[in-house]
């Protein structure tokens, strides 16, 4: 990572230990330390189809067989869009605030096997609510109230997913729709703190075509109108 990554953050970083234990060791603030790392930015096709790649690996040495090639994609796919609304969503209903999350303002770690180990959130620059102890910090944007942020963390993520649908283009064949959808489950899971197999899905994760696989719980692929 170059020295242009290092930003302060002390609004954000110094209220980490607020969230919960699992979002504490994924989300991290200014410089991202360790190996891995992938600036959002700069994240192109060739990157990843590696991912994929990955992924397809993993999952085939994992099964003991060759698993349906739209599978690594949808995986890839889901588990991504989980770590972004996840790591934003905790830090909103822990903390009332919400961080920026555009391409240039995050990072992400990256496991061999096509899944998220961190997520880096770049810019020290969040929204709050006008009783937030750091509501008069420069980094701080001030918003009307609780509606009003809940309609911020909505936009960031909804225009996250817009850019990351453009760079994503069908990759197994899983569309702007299926990431609109995929995003918008992973907030819902982040918000109502339920598991996957509890909650109703937007999109079909294509966990069926795996070996000995079945439909979750909630499956959607069969509705007319999932992608």
């Amino acid at each position: 990572m170059t020295a242009s990554l290092a930003l302060d953050a002390p609004p954000l970083a110094s209220c980490l230990f607020r969230l919960p234990q699992a979002q504490q060791a994924f989300l991290h603030c200014g410089e991202p330390v360790g190996d891995g790392w992938t600036l959002l930015a700069e994240l192109d096709g060739a990157r990843l189809d590696a991912l994929v790649r990955g992924a397809q690996e993993r999952l085939d040495a994992y099964f003991g067989a060759a698993v349906d090639a739209t599978v690594a994609p949808s995986y890839v796919l889901g588990w991504y869009l989980r770590g972004v609304a996840m790591a934003a969503g905790a830090m909103f209903a822990t903390i009332h605030r919400v961080p920026r999350l555009g391409p240039a303002d995050l990072a992400v770690q990256w496991a061999p096997g096509g899944w998220p180990t961190g997520l880096c959130l770049l810019s020290g620059c969040f929204a709050c609510l006008p009783d937030d102890p750091y509501a008069r910090h420069p980094d701080a944007e001030v918003v009307a109230g609780a509606a009003a942020l809940r309609s911020r963390l909505d936009d960031e993520l909804a225009a996250h997913t817009r850019w990351f649908a453009a760079v994503w283009a069908r990759r197994g064949r899983r569309g702007a729709r299926a990431v609109s959808c995929f995003a918008a489950d992973a907030l819902g899971d982040a918000l109502a703190g339920e598991s996957h197999a509890e909650r109703p899905r937007s999109v079909c994760c294509f966990a069926y075509k795996t070996p000995g696989g079945a439909d979750c719980s909630g499956c959607p692929r069969r509705r007319p109108d999932s992608d």
